[in-house]
């Protein structure tokens, strides 16, 4: 994981798959200068909230933060958490 999380400052986005430990792949749905518009990121499952497939998920603006990393079909892909 990143050493401070880094604020990204968009706020919506769309569930494409919801893996087996419970955490989702989902793809920003609106521009951002942090992460282009249809780029991927992962919400890790913590135990707090549930994904399934085509979840649009919104969140306030500066409300999303960048925590990590993580490899997702030969890609890397920033892990995001909903600051709340």
């Amino acid at each position: 994981m990143m050493s401070s999380p880094k604020t990204l400052h968009i706020s919506k986005f769309k569930v494409d798959e919801v893996l087996e430990d419970g955490s989702a792949v989902a793809h920003v749905e609106d521009f951002s200068s942090d992460i282009g518009a249809l780029g991927e990121v992962l919400f890790q499952n913590d135990g707090t909230d549930s994904y399934v497939n085509d979840q649009i998920i919104t969140a306030p603006k500066g409300k999303v933060e960048q925590i990590g990393t993580c490899k997702y079909s030969g890609n890397t892909i920033p892990v995001i958490r909903i600051i709340k």
